[in-house]
Order: C-alpha cells, then sequence, then structure tokens
C-alpha cells in the first residue's frame, strides 16, 4: 500500500529559499514559526494563497499573535472555486473587519530579502514589507515511487486508483492525499486532499488487502472552516465549477435567521444552493454564519443528499430536528430549496448581487433599472437621500399594495428588502395587478451589508 500523502507546492519565484520563508506542512515547521513569534522576531507576516490553510494562517497570527498579517491571493476572490463571489466576498469582509489586509487579483512576483532573512514581498502592484513569508498555494500529490514503479498517474499527478482503492497493478494499492477519487456530482475523477477522506480511503484499502470487499464510492468535497467568530462551509460543486462542467447551473440565494426570531442569541445565516435548472438536481450548497453548529449541521445534511443525487424537492422536504434554540421552523436548508424551487417554476425573478454592485457602480450598465426599497422609511430613507428618487424609490412593504399605481412602468424594479422574502411577495402581488418590470435581489441587505459595500449609508 502508498500512502505518502502531499507536498506543499513552493512558487517559482525569487527568494523562495530565504530565511522566513515556510510552507505548511509538518509539526516542525509550526514549532519553528511559532518560536520566531514568541520570541519577538516577527511584527509582519504576509500569507500567499487565500484558500483555506492560508485564511486560518492569517487568523493565527493576527488572532492568537497579534502580528500585522496580509493575505496575497492571485484570483480575484478567496476560496476560489471552492465558494462563489457572494461568499467569498463575506468572508474577506470579516477578514478585514478583524485587521487583515487581503489584496485581490495580486500574484506574488519576488520575495525580498537582505543579508539571507526576508524583508518582504512584491506583487505587480505593491511591495509588502514582512518578517515572515508563508506560501499557502496549495499541495501536490507525492507520487514519485508510484511513477517509478510504472503506477498509472494521472495528469496532475496524482495515483489512479478504482473503488477499492487498488491502483494500475491490482497488488499495489493506494490511499490519501497522493490519490485522485471520484466527483459523485460530475462523475469524474478528482483531488481532494482532505484528512477525512483520507481515513475513509485507508479503511478501504485496508479491508480489501485483508480479504474484506469493499468500496469507496468517491467524495463530495465538503468543507468547512472558522475564521475569526464565523464559519464558512459548502459542499458539492460551486456555480463556476457547475457552469464550468456544462451543467444548466443557477442559484438560489437566501438571508434567513439560523433559529426561531424571537429566540434570544438568533442570527443572520447567509446559503446558496447551486442546481441544474434541466434536471432541478441539487450540485452544491455553501453557506456563511456565525461560529456555532448551524452551517456544519446544514452543510453535512447537503452533502449526504448530494451524494445521492437529491433533487430540489427532496431537499424542500428534508426533515431536519427542530426546536427554537436550534432552528426556524421552516429550516434553512428547506428555504433555500422552496427559492431554487420559484426560480425553476418562473415564479421568482432575480438579478444577481453581481449585476446589481455592477448597475450601483456604473450606473450605464443597466440604465433602465431602479431601486425599489420596500423596507421601513427609517432604513430606506438613506439610500433615497443619497441617491435621489431617480435611482432609489422607496414604497414601504405595508403600503405597496395601495400605492402600486405610482411605480413607473418605464423601468425595471430591483425590488430590495432584509432578506428577499418579502421582495418575492411584492413581486408575486405586482404581478397579480399586470406589473411585471420587477427583479428581486435575492438575499436582500442582510447579504449586502456582509459583503462590504462602502457606498451604503448607514441609517
Amino acid at each position: 500500500m502508498i500512502a505518502t500523502g502531499s507536498r506543499p507546492f513552493v512558487l517559482p519565484i525569487p527568494g523562495a529559499d530565504l530565511d522566513g520563508v515556510f510552507t505548511i506542512s509538518d509539526l516542525h515547521k509550526a514549532i519553528e514559526i511559532k518560536k520566531r513569534i514568541s520570541t519577538g522576531k516577527v511584527d509582519k507576516a504576509v500569507v500567499i494563497g487565500g484558500g483555506a490553510i492560508g485564511l486560518e494562517m492569517a487568523e493565527a497570527f493576527k488572532d492568537l499573535w497579534g502580528v500585522t498579517t496580509t493575505i496575497v491571493e492571485f484570483m480575484p476572490q478567496v476560496l476560489p472555486r471552492i465558494v462563489d463571489f457572494p461568499v467569498a466576498s463575506m468572508v474577506t469582509k470579516h477578514m478585514r473587519d478583524n485587521e487583515v489586509d487581503i489584496f485581490l487579483g495580486e500574484g506574488a512576483e519576488e520575495i525580498l530579502g537582505k543579508d539571507g532573512k526576508v524583508t518582504g514581498l512584491r506583487t505587480g502592484k505593491r511591495t509588502i514589507e514582512a518578517d515572515i513569508v508563508i506560501m499557502a498555494a496549495g499541495v501536490r500529490p507525492r507520487s514519485e515511487i508510484a511513477g517509478e514503479a510504472g503506477l498509472q498517474l494521472s495528469p496532475m499527478g496524482a495515483i489512479v486508483v478504482n473503488e477499492r482503492m487498488q491502483t494500475s497493478d491490482p497488488s499495489i494499492y493506494a490511499a490519501g492525499d497522493c490519490v485522485e477519487v471520484m466527483h459523485q456530482v460530475t462523475g469524474k475523477k478528482f483531488y481532494a486532499p482532505l484528512g477525512s477522506l483520507a481515513n475513509k480511503e485507508g479503511r478501504v484499502a485496508g479491508d480489501n488487502m485483508a480479504g474484506i470487499p469493499s468500496k469507496f464510492k468517491g467524495a463530495v468535497g465538503s468543507f468547512i472552516m472558522k475564521a475569526f467568530d464565523v464559519c464558512v462551509g459548502a459542499t458539492g460543486l460551486s456555480l463556476e465549477v457547475a457552469l464550468a462542467e456544462g451543467f444548466d447551473a443557477d442559484v438560489a440565494l437566501t438571508a434567513p435567521s439560523d433559529r426561531a426570531h424571537f429566540f434570544p442569541t438568533e442570527s443572520i445565516v447567509c446559503f446558496q444552493m447551486v442546481f441544474d435548472r434541466r434536471t432541478r438536481r441539487v450540485l452544491g450548497m455553501q453557506g456563511f454564519g456565525p461560529m456555532g453548529d448551524g452551517i456544519s449541521a446544514r452543510i453535512d445534511a447537503a452533502a449526504a443528499y448530494i451524494s445521492m443525487g437529491a433533487s430540489i424537492e427532496d431537499f424542500a422536504n428534508l426533515e431536519m430536528a427542530y426546536a427554537p434554540p436550534f432552528s426556524a421552523a421552516i429550516d434553512s436548508i428547506n428555504a433555500a430549496a422552496y427559492v431554487a424551487d420559484n426560480l425553476c417554476d418562473g415564479r421568482l425573478r432575480k438579478t444577481t448581487i453581481e449585476s446589481f454592485l455592477a448597475w450601483m457602480e456604473d450606473n450605464s450598465t443597466q440604465s433602465d433599472w431602479i431601486a425599489f426599497d420596500i423596507r421601513h422609511p427609517l432604513e430606506a430613507g438613506p439610500c433615497v437621500e443619497k441617491f435621489g428618487a431617480e435611482k432609489w424609490l422607496a414604497i414601504p412593504y405595508n403600503e405597496v399594495r395601495d400605492r402600486y399605481s405610482e411605480l413607473p412602468k418605464d423601468k425595471m424594479l430591483i425590488i430590495l428588502c432584509d432578506a428577499g422574502t418579502r421582495s418575492f411577495e411584492m413581486q408575486s402581488f405586482l404581478g397579480s395587478v399586470g406589473v411585471e418590470n420587477t427583479l428581486v435581489l435575492s438575499g436582500g441587505f442582510n447579504m449586502l451589508r456582509r459583503i462590504g459595500i462602502d457606498w451604503y449609508p448607514q441609517a
């Protein structure tokens, strides 16, 4: 059996061999990093990579040790391909709120040094001072021994195995971070270096080596992490990946309460369900919210259902344990499915967070749009005052049924509320009286506030 694991990817840039440049791969390096911090040798840290490991390292530097910390990520968002823009943006805002600088869309070009020791990092846009640089640019399978033995490797170098964890030589087994596994949504092999999967793969390999028939069916790529006092989780495919794989994919965005609204510790959670419009199959689920079991429980439930090919209807009817301290009577996972169902059947017409933000930043992108705010006047008033009636129209929710004749017919009304629920209700009502020029901003201001828009006036 081969269980050689993985190794961190070292960026091929000048200065990668300087003293003070670390990858995260073993206990010895972790001890050395902690020693340098505890002896006062580290005031400023730079983390290359905004994936899970990079974010966790940045949190540790700032939260545990108070080190000035910066993340540099080559892609335009953190957690690329794991989560989509709305969830990634909420994570970015929360990290920045906790004084971690994040520079997106910037590649590390050179690690700077003096007398053999790190002094900073240069990107294409800036130079950042640093006493320590952490490379968190992912891992690669450690499969050299398999290649030398003539075993089949994937294009990225992972060992190819079947469901019994047998390599191309049936007498040789492999498991863990050195192998690729089947993705249960796409039906394709993928690389998933996760400790949870490695243990399952190891058990299956061990069973078969001992003569006990056993199979590892694959995975859906479930993920969860802590970022200061919030957590973010995902399972299955992101929208970006689903579209790239050829699915007729769309998303349902929700921002409900994590428990009964009257419970003292109630707070907002954000979920995104990725689904295929043609087959109504759920392809993925993402969540963001306060620390606790709320996100984890829903991501775990979604992972189990997605691995079985569950549909939107299956998620809508999924039974979750209910009591006011733990969930709302309509559970968050059911609510996301209801929104997906409404989208598939054409009852809900929406715009995306990305499109709305692009319009707010440059009105020419959708010149016929106008924001239609149905929140309380104390909430909507500052927006009307800042942007003017030509861009921001406000009629309170409880007055729309009496005043809908005031709505412009030559504009596309982007209906806004806190979570999106009342917006959908108003869209349905307006449709019943012949007003069809409406789109709902799913997730509403609960999403927008957590993304960190800088144009939003505080009421």
